[in-house]
């Protein structure tokens, strides 16, 4: 690291005859000591710019005084808390600082979990940087939320996960152009991940571990108001079960070689071949270029509104209660699990169980208002009756998920995602061949959570809703696709 140089160190050279200084009545030896207090407080800010130097690796002195004087930074194990040069004797004495429960910083960091978890407010409106460091539990299929920037709603955020192929991925959500992720590295082994990403107007860039710069093309989210650590919000998704070591908000934008140096790493000969291919992916970072990866995706969703749209089955459940017997609309038979209570289906002691009708047709629409009370309130589709389908699980804690169950248990599909739960909430699985798009629906704006591709239960034409802990749901709907 780069020595950065010092005043001289108080001694004879400030003595009463180098500083032949006199302020009004005010005497030598006055005069003096506050030059020396100037001294100690320069000395003390140095201080300050190398411990910055130190927690991110950033050579460069003038850097580290940037970031000394402008960066927040959070240093649990070493508990070093600044907002810019304002010291602080805790986390919690920060601006803005957000403490759930009763996190406990020990020499490992800050320990985060369901029962205690922190974030820091810091309303951004132009770029940001931000660096955090993640000490994680061994990899177990499950995805981890490693930090996020939310903003005043849950669908405006950037955050970093560990997906459940033990990917590291950037994840961008934009409340009007939907959810845009670009991967990172790939590592089953890891227990400790930092990261830096620099969130600007038109695109999102990233460093894993020091590793290559990444580039996500997209309009930044509005309103990004919180750093969440180890979770992707409070009451959304289990948090992280480990610790948050360090971590930084900057907000300023910063180079890919200086991110890289946040991110702790050093670009190699070997990795040129690799920033080739990033500059390939990223269009060399060409707005227009990835525009089209965006029409694509427009297109292949108008291609599939097209066609013979018909509804085959359709029930609101406005009838007395007792059994759900068939569909109003379409006379479709209901398998008997559930029954009608409060003109919605329900389990009717607030138990675990589902029940389906026989569409006749692989391909369609399913829609339903879905209501998960403390438990769950889910819709199958493409289900055998039997031991293989899919499922769109929706949890009391906004959790929303889905699942494909092939002769063995399900297993998650993709990233979970958070919605919040309110009255209204109206989800559509739309089922076109091997695609299927899931849509979250709220006050009019529909919302695309799932772009998948799957071959596996492709001719099944059952679809239904599973319950439990007093979940219900209401206007389901299934229409059929005939291609035009």
């Amino acid at each position: 690291m780069a020595k950065i140089s010092q005043f001289p160190a108080a001694g004879p050279l400030l003595g009463d005859e180098a500083l032949p200084i006199v302020q009004g009545n005010e005497s030598r030896r006055v005069t003096l000591d506050r030059f020396r207090d100037l001294l100690d407080k320069s000395e003390g800010a140095r201080e300050r710019i190398r411990a910055r130097a130190f927690v991110y690796g950033i050579a460069n002195p003038a850097e580290a005084r940037l970031f000394a004087a402008e960066a927040t930074e959070l240093s649990f194990a070493d508990e070093v808390y600044r907002h810019g040069y304002a010291q602080a004797p805790s986390f919690a004495a920060l601006p803005g600082a957000e403490i759930y429960g009763a996190p406990p910083i020990t020499g490992r960091g800050v320990r985060l979990s369901d029962a205690a978890t922190i974030g820091i407010g810091r309303p951004v409106s132009g770029d940001v940087t931000v660096m955090v460091e993640i000490d994680m539990p061994a990899f177990n299929g499950d995805a981890v939320t490693l930090a996020s920037f939310v903003g005043d709603m849950i669908e405006s955020r950037v955050a970093i996960y560990r997906s459940d192929t033990a990917t590291y991925a950037l994840q961008l959500q934009h409340p009007v152009q939907g959810l845009t992720f670009v991967p990172g590295p790939q590592d089953y082994a890891a227990r400790r991940m930092r990261v830096a990403f620099c969130i600007g107007q038109k695109m999102t860039r990233v460093s894993f571990d020091g590793g290559p710069v990444t580039t996500l093309v997209a309009d930044r989210p509005p309103s990004l108001l919180r750093l969440w650590l180890g979770r992707l919000a409070f009451g959304y998704i289990p948090a992280l079960d480990g610790y948050c070591v360090r971590a930084m908000i900057y907000s300023r934008s910063v180079g890919d070689a200086l991110l890289r140096e946040i991110a702790g790493g050093e670009i190699v000969d070997d990795e040129v071949a690799m920033l080739v291919d990033q500059k390939i992916a990223s269009h060399d970072h060409d707005q227009d270029g990835h525009d089209l990866a965006l029409l694509r995706q427009q297109a292949d969703l108008t291609e599939s509104k097209t066609g013979l749209w018909t509804v085959r089955a359709a029930d609101t459940f406005t009838r007395s209660d007792g059994p759900l017997g068939k569909t109003e609309i379409g006379g479709m038979t209901w398998s008997q699990n559930l029954a009608v209570r409060g003109n919605r289906i329900r389990e009717p002691n607030g138990g675990f169980a589902g029940a389906f009708f026989d569409t006749g047709y692989a391909d369609g629409q399913l829609e339903a208002d879905l209501y998960p009370a403390s438990g769950e309130a889910s819709l199958y589709f493409r289900l055998d009756g039997g031991s293989r389908y899919w499922l769109l699980q929706r949890t009391p804690d906004g959790g929303l998920a889905l699942y494909i169950a092939f002769d063995a248990d399900p297993v998650p599909v993709g990233q979970p995602y958070a919605v919040p739960v309110r009255d209204g909430d109206r989800f559509k699985v739309r089922l076109v061949g091997a695609r299927i798009w899931v849509f979250h629906i709220f006050g009019g704006v529909e919302t695309l959570v799932y772009d998948i591709t799957d071959t596996r239960c492709l001719t099944y034409t059952s679809v239904g809703v599973r319950l439990n802990g007093g979940g219900s749901a209401d206007n389901i709907r299934f229409l059929s696709r005939e291609a035009i």
